[in-house]
């Protein structure tokens, strides 16, 4: 397995690319292929859907089989003994199952660190042999390939050897065919503190290695890893002893994350082993596969698959290896401007976890482990022996490569526009699929681009020449010349091997960064265009050379894969990488300001140019800001529960990798490196969203809803009994569905709740269960009048628990009948607490949400229940009834856990229940405790940036705990938030109700016409009867009639949300079908938001999805400008942000405009062919149309 990749071969940190060299000094893979995969051969699947191991995978153990073992090992031997054969056991835990365990955060060295050398917890030497002993004497200790160079003040340099290495250093395939243990591509990262004195040997600064060779940031120890067998045994005597365990495929990371100081290192170079699988099906795929061992390089499965007429994806560097880091990290390659990323490929994963066991990960087998594989970054939830991917038959290839520069005819001036019109076709490249990769350096203000290559896929030489030409047309008419050399293949083999080189490593300091530039950017015309081209070149100004790749790896490219690959890779056509030089003899202070200002100076720049995108893991700067939405966006708290789930151990740690902001390497070299002990980091900087201006995937922010991101599995948990179900379920004859479960046998994060997880000392107080408690879920009740009056809010519609969705505290005989049902809890909160709570008229809408909100965890429902308890006993006078004892005794128990978490006790629902916790001590009068619980309330929400930072992106949340803090202490407590702010009316709040019935109907099967998909057409045809019909029922005073209707509405509503966009939709107006699904959901709430439980979070994410999509319909400049006015009015009337709805506003004013729509009148009869009701052009629509009156200076006219 390997961590990371380099875009450019054998480059470590921005290797040879960032120093120029003549392509004729190129060598070719023909100089690799002396090394070919190991036993090329065929598989079959199995009848089970499972595949056939390889050789070295039947080689491996289980925990029965080891602790067979270990006793014929003591009767042997002897009990004296037993202890070696114990540092080999598996796992009580088997993380593949549901356990409950803790993630453990105590580590066994001093200062809570891990074992480093010289340490009492450290190996001893006997225990070393033990491994070597069982491993079959696969254990090496290691030393630097340039010890041959010192003496270490003990012996002789040897010369010939010393001289042999200097040499080759900067070999084009010596670092890589020498096949050793430990040597990286990154020394930097590793302390630089073995390399050959004509590269390094510096006695100053912070790499002083007073002329010795030292093992620095390298392994103390390795494995060679031949059979899974060695690699499990390795993986449990390094959790057993407590030490840092670091794998190396073929060291190509970019920070230095396969090495580590003081670590045990897994070498799985030589597990090579491929296979071809003619068919191979499975639920989500059906066609030809392959199968390829961890250490499979790019240029071996290139070759090898290519023999069977087919090809995949893989590394840009013909060294990579496809299985390790590449494809875990996301993997972009040649072939992702055609098929995506590498991650969408992967089919399944063997893999050892971290209690030591062989498992198979895939949609059928742990798929949340494998949702975590493809994208998640690797050395993090397991080690993986081999990988099985869709492969595609061959297609010819087209490639060309240039370069144009400053020369005596043609001025810098002139080479910055070449250059800018250049980064103005990736629009047109990323349409054409085409996979674009070049670099372009400034020396001695002498500044050149190469073109190497672009690489045209399934298309002809005049295919491909027809896309390039507007181009060349307009560079030429810049004074550039650039004449492009064409070549044309029959593969990609072949393409691949013909037009990308096999480079120089340059092993000198070199920091990198990267950065996914989104379409927006390179929208030539616009003023964001402008600022990204002039921050690329203010880099080559500074020095600094650019490696840019243009593609566009989207998710309908790689075949709509459910991968934790982040969204900013799916929405960018731009991948761009920059570095500067370190000079390694300077003393570590200065260093240290050198990355910090290259990190928070032109990096930053990128970031703010491209907010909410994001970088790539495999390729990025070891200091990115809040790396962990960088690297994944919104997946990463699914991320961290799957790490948190699969490695309670916290056995793996991979610098920037998931979960570990929560460790740190103290390095000896007071630099950002390897070279020291790994601890527990008492500061970790944890995970937050970040705003996107173009995201169209993920667009919850909030990481309590990561259950609800699109794109990932539900993770399982605490299942009680066997995976085949439990007794209650076999009685029923019902199969235990893991994703929906039916019972708390199996607790559903924020679904389900038990009555019986009580702790043995509150045993009297527990109920006798004598049924499982089932989902709570809320209806309204059929016999319940529905107010007609305006802004009814939720209170004022009574509830009903939903048929077949029983209350928690109900699961007793009837003579334990409960005083308290969840159901008269609820409401008698909605009722009195929380209107207390909203005092004023603005902020008690938010009690019409309010349901919902607290449904959606555990914690705060609990708290919740507890809250109206408590105020019904004060009512009642009658002290503490049972059931709000459990309750608090509930509520503290869950609370504890949520604050030893270091995500969940971070989440807006944590924060929200110990405000509301607070508000409870208040009301037992208990203020010790209530100034404890504030506290820390205003502790944590410091780790989150301030209340205002909260309220950013959840303004529900933020106002429940400004309000319940004033409730508690009669003043505001949080001062980074005014008090006025809070009592402003707020936008997404609904409005008045008209009255008024639509009786012209909008011909919604005429949007077929526009590109929208018939499904969604239906749909919304249905939805306009029911609307009518809905309006009409209530003016009739027929509130049963009304409900119904309105069920009907909601259940629309969620296969509206559900719909995919459709694929068939005409190329030149991409979005168009998304953008009506999204406005057609937005302008259902337009007149019904106050009767949804919760339209508020799910309106803030359509209204960016609607702003996304339309983004992209506006730069493709779409012919369709009446329909483009009704989607911008829908989402200019629900925005819920003034800099929202000034984009919907500003976007309007120029369809206006071109449409010469002049009056109200005008407007208005444009948006009645498509409006549902009137309603919304009669009220809504008309401030929305001063405001756009106003932008345009208008005369302002009434309705």
């Amino acid at each position: 397995m390997r961590l990371a990749t380099v875009p450019f071969c054998l480059a470590s940190l921005a290797t040879a690319r960032f120093t120029p060299h003549s392509t004729s000094e190129t060598v070719h893979l023909e100089k690799l292929d002396t090394r070919q995969a190991h036993n090329l051969g065929t598989l079959e699947q199995n009848a089970d859907g499972s595949m056939p191991p390889f050789n070295y995978e039947k080689l491996h153990l289980t925990s029965a089989e080891v602790r067979a073992l270990q006793k014929k090992l003591s009767r042997t031997f002897g009990r004296k003994w037993s202890h070696y054969w114990n540092l080999f056991s598996f796992s009580p835990i088997d993380v593949t199952q549901d356990h409950n365990s803790p993630v453990d955060y105590t580590l066994a060295g001093p200062d809570n660190c891990k074992p480093f050398p010289g340490d009492a917890a450290w190996p001893s030497f006997w225990e070393w042999q033990a491994l070597n002993l069982v491993t079959s004497g696969a254990l090496i200790k290691p030393v630097p390939q340039a010890h041959v160079c010192y003496s270490n003040n003990t012996g002789s340099v040897d010369e010939t050897a010393c001289e042999t290495v200097s040499e080759n250093w900067h070999g084009q395939y010596w670092q890589n065919s020498q096949d050793d243990p430990i040597e990286m591509l990154s020394p930097l990262y590793q302390g630089m503190s073995c390399q050959p004195p004509s590269e390094f040997n510096s006695t100053v600064g912070a790499f002083d290695n007073e002329g010795l060779c030292t093992q620095g940031g390298y392994p103390s120890y390795v494995v060679d890893v031949r059979t899974v067998a060695q690699m499990q045994l390795a993986i449990n005597f390094a959790r057993n002893k407590g030490i840092r365990l670091v794998v190396k495929n073929t060291g190509h990371d970019f920070s230095g994350k396969s090495g580590g100081a003081g670590s045990l290192s897994l070498w799985t170079h030589h597990l090579k082993e491929t296979a071809f699988v003619k068919h191979y099906k499975s639920a989500n795929y059906s066609g030809p596969a392959f199968k390829a061992g961890a250490g499979i390089q790019g240029f071996e499965i290139y070759k090898a698959i290519s023999s069977y007429g087919l090809t995949t994806l893989g590394g840009e560097c013909p060294t990579v290896s496809p299985t390790g880091g590449w494809i875990m990290g996301g993997g972009h390659a040649p072939a992702s401007g055609i098929w995506g990323m590498g991650a969408d490929h992967a089919l399944a994963f063997e893999v050892v976890t971290a209690d030591g066991r062989l498992v198979t990960a895939s949609n059928d087998h742990n798929p949340d482990l494998f949702w975590a594989l493809r994208g998640g970054g690797g050395l993090t939830f397991g080690v993986v022996s081999s990988v099985l991917f869709r492969v595609h038959e061959d297609v010819p290839v087209i490639s060309a490569s240039w370069t144009f520069g400053t020369s005596a005819n043609v001025t810098k001036e002139a080479v910055y526009a070449g250059l800018k019109s250049w980064f103005a076709f990736f629009p047109r490249g990323a349409d054409n699929e085409i996979y674009a990769y070049f670099n372009i350096f400034n020396v001695a203000g002498s500044v050149t681009l190469t073109m190497a290559p672009f690489f045209a896929m399934n298309k002809t030489l005049t295919q491909a020449q027809e896309i390039l030409q507007p181009w060349l047309d307009d560079v030429k008419s810049l004074g550039v010349p650039v004449e492009p050399e064409w070549q044309s293949f029959d593969g990609f083999y072949p393409a691949y091997n013909g037009s990308f080189p096999v480079e120089d490593v340059i092993n000198s300091g070199v920091v990198t960064a990267s950065r996914l530039f989104p379409r927006e950017n390179f929208m030539n015309g616009t003023q964001l265009f402008e600022d990204t081209f002039d921050s690329i070149t203010d880099n080559l100004d500074a020095g600094m050379a650019v490696i840019g790749y243009n593609m566009a790896p989207t998710l309908e490219r790689g075949g709509y894969q459910n991968t934790s690959v982040s969204q900013a890779w799916r929405d960018s056509i731009g991948y761009m990488i920059t570095g500067v030089v370190t000079n390694m003899s300077m003393p570590a202070d200065y260093l240290v300001e050198q990355r910090r200002n290259f990190t928070n100076g032109p990096m930053q720049r990128w970031r703010e140019l491209t907010p909410g995108s994001g970088a790539y893991l495999n390729e990025a700067d070891r200091m990115e800001p809040n790396f962990q939405y960088s690297f994944w966006g919104t997946k990463y708290p699914s991320l961290l529960r799957v790490k948190q789930h699969y490695d309670p151990f916290n056995l793996f740690y991979a610098t920037t990798g998931v979960a570990s902001e929560f460790f740190e390497v103290r390095s000896i070299d007071n630099y950002p490196d390897e070279n020291g002990r790994l601890c527990v980091n008492p500061d970790p900087k944890l995970y937050y969203p970040e705003s996107s201006s173009s995201s169209t995937g993920d667009t919850m922010n909030e990481m309590e809803f990561w259950a609800a991101v699109p794109e990932q599995p539900v993770p399982r948990r605490a299942h009680k009994k066997s995976r085949a179900g439990c007794r209650a379920c076999k009685a029923r004859k019902v199969k235990c569905d893991e994703r929906r479960p039916l019972c708390l046998n199996y607790e559903r994060h924020f679904t389900n709740i038990s009555a019986c997880d009580y702790d043995e000392k509150e045993a009297t107080l527990r109920p006798k269960c004598s049924a499982a408690s089932r989902q709570v879920g809320i209806a309204f009740s059929e016999s319940s009048g529905l107010s007609n009056k305006p802004n009814a809010t939720f209170s004022r519609i009574p509830q009903a628990v939903a048929p077949g969705r029983l209350d928690p505290f109900d699961a007793r005989s009837e003579s334990q009948a409960p005083d308290y049902t969840v159901d008269s809890l609820m409401h008698h909160y909605l009722h009195n607490f929380a209107a207390r709570c909203f005092p004023f008229y603005a902020t008690r809408q938010l009690v019409t949400m309010w349901w919902h909100f607290v449904r959606a965890d555990e914690l705060l429902f609990h708290v919740m229940l507890l809250v109206s308890g408590l105020d019904q006993d004060a009512l009642r006078r009658t002290g503490q009834s049972i059931e709000t004892r459990q309750m608090l005794d509930r509520c503290l128990n869950l609370l504890s856990t949520h604050i030893r978490d270091p995500i969940a006790s971070t989440t807006d629902h944590t924060l929200v229940a110990v405000a509301s916790l607070a508000a409870v001590e208040h009301g037992r009068a208990d203020m010790r405790a209530l100034h404890s619980h504030l506290a820390g309330l205003k502790n944590l929400i410091k780790m989150r940036g301030g209340l205002e930072a909260i309220r950013s992106t959840n303004p529900l949340a933020a106002n429940v705990i400004y309000w319940y803090t004033v409730v508690s202490m009669g003043e505001p407590q949080l001062l980074d938030i005014t008090f006025g702010d809070f009592n402003r009316p707020l936008h997404w709040q609904s409005s008045d109700r008209h009255s008024k019935v639509l009786t012209h109907n909008a011909a919604w099967t005429d949007l077929r016409d526009y590109g929208v998909d018939t499904e969604v057409t239906l749909l919304l045809s249905k939805v306009q009867g029911y609307s009518i019909g809905f309006m009409a029922a209530l003016d009739h005073g027929s509130s049963k009639e009304a409900l119904q209707l309105l069920s009907r509405v909601c259940s629309i509503v969620d296969e509206l949300l559900q719909q995919q966009t459709t694929r068939g939709s005409d190329l030149r107006e991409p979005g168009l079908a998304q953008s009506c699904r999204i406005a057609s959901c937005l302008h259902l709430f337009t007149p019904m938001s106050g009767y949804f439980p919760d339209p508020t979070l799910m309106l803030h994410a359509l209204v960016r999805d609607l702003k996304a999509s339309l983004t992209r319909l506006l730069h493709a400049k779409s012919s369709h400008a009446h329909l483009l006015l009704w989607l911008l009015a829908v989402g200019g009337v629900t925005a819920h942000s003034m800099p929202e709805r000034s984009w919907f506003v500003g976007h309007l004013s120029v369809i206006v405009t071109d449409l010469n729509i002049r009056t109200w009148e005008d407007m208005r009869d444009h948006l009645v062919a498509l409006a549902l009701h009137d309603k919304f052009c009669d009220i809504n629509s008309f401030a929305l149309w001063q405001e756009v009156e106003q932008k345009l200076d208008m005369t302002t006219q009434g309705p």
